[in-house]
């Protein structure tokens, strides 16, 4: 009681200090209750975790992707040798996975205006959605929320992008958020931001129809060839990538592209020898394979701005 009574007298001898401190000690025990209350949600991954380096090649050089496969592999061994790094096939080269894709957005392509992706695969049964972001930036790419909600299986990465060009490499900071489902998704805003929350920034209505990039579905096919070792000790995993117009018969484009894993236990010094080395390759890859280069262009680029015709 008497404890009391000594609060009360302080209050009424200092009424603006005590209103001060009640005042924020209320905000901090509202702060504690909404800390352990809140649902949680699904973090976001600010680590990059690899680097994936791509090549676009022309898809007259792989009609027969096996031969047009061997016959690339033996200009990357070369410029492997050349290098003083070793490259190798894998046991298992030339094991194909099938599988149809789309992009999906807005009419009016809202979401690849302001840099972001959606991209369905479907292979058998399943079916995979990926919300992807794209920067130059490396900070600003970081901050991009694509992560799928809580309740679906699904994950969230941040890699970097390495694309050859034809007189430069450009290098870009990707951000995905992956899902898989076992159905397809409504094709409605709604559908997708109770999938990806981060879509909301877009402030489409929950009716808002979205619908296949140009009405365009490629039968893709995709088979991992061989490996390529870099200094210090790491091994960058090469695959090959062919685009068919599903129903067409001939490429729509093909790729190229390795990757490789960044180790948090790595350290600095060591990932950056591992960057340069990679860089150099790529560079001297580049010069070798002039005949073979797709200039200008990038997988997804290409369906966003595809005109019917193009690839009879």
């Amino acid at each position: 009681m008497k404890k009391c009574f000594d609060l009360y007298n302080k209050i009424l001898k200092n009424p603006a200090e005590s209103f001060i401190k009640i005042t924020c000690a209320t905000f901090a025990l509202a702060a504690l209750v909404s800390l352990f209350t809140a649902t949680p949600a699904r973090s976001e991954d600010v680590k990059l975790s690899s680097r994936e380096c791509k090549v676009l090649l022309l898809p007259e050089m792989f009609e027969d992707y096996e031969t047009g496969a061997q016959n690339f592999w033996a200009i990357v061994e070369k410029v492997s040798k050349s290098r003083g790094l070793d490259a190798g096939l894998s046991k298992n080269n030339l094991e194909v996975t099938k599988r149809e894709l789309n992009y999906i957005d807005t009419p009016d392509f809202k979401l690849y205006k302001a840099g972001f992706i959606i991209r369905r695969r479907a292979e058998d049964d399943k079916f995979n959605y990926t919300f992807k972001y794209r920067h130059a930036d490396q900070v600003i790419s970081a901050d991009a929320k694509v992560s799928p909600a809580d309740g679906f299986k699904g994950k969230t990465s941040f890699e970097e992008d390495v694309v050859v060009k034809v007189g430069s490499l450009e290098h870009v900071f990707s951000k995905s958020g992956k899902a898989d489902l076992k159905s397809e998704l409504e094709m409605s805003a709604g559908g997708f931001i109770k999938l990806f929350p981060g879509l909301s920034q877009f402030n489409l209505k929950p009716q808002t129809a979205l619908k296949p990039v140009n009405d365009i579905f490629i039968s893709e096919i995709t088979f991992d060839y061989g490996n390529i070792y870099f200094k210090p000790e790491t091994k960058a995993k090469a695959s090959f990538t062919v685009w068919y117009l599903k129903g067409n018969s001939k490429p729509l484009i093909a790729e190229f592209s390795y990757k490789y894993k960044i180790d948090d236990n790595t350290p600095t010094g060591d990932i950056n020898l591992i960057h340069h080395a990679s860089d150099k390759f790529l560079t001297a890859l580049r010069a070798n394979i002039k005949p073979w280069l797709a200039a200008g262009q990038t997988k997804t680029g290409l369906i966003y701005k595809f005109a019917s015709g193009n690839n009879e």
